[in-house]
């Protein structure tokens, strides 16, 4: 009786640690993305991102009253 227990818990333990085992490698097997601001060796490179103009194309709304009243919006 003790040993179909004890079998059991071996088997179920060897079951949780396989299955843990799976789940935690695919992140080990995955390559870091590489990052523009560090080298190849990891050393802080001169990182400028892409300028991105925002405001092309858009409507200026602007005047010479700000705060002339009081604030608005």
């Amino acid at each position: 009786m003790y040993f179909l227990l004890a079998t059991f818990f071996v088997v179920l333990s060897l079951r949780i640690c396989h299955t843990w085992a799976a789940y935690f490698s695919q992140f080990s097997l995955r390559e870091p993305e590489h990052d523009p601001c560090y080298d190849n060796a990891g050393r802080p490179v001169r990182c400028v991102p892409d300028f991105i103009n925002a405001a092309f194309g858009k409507p200026v709304i602007a005047s010479d009253t700000c705060g002339q009243f009081g604030p608005s919006r």
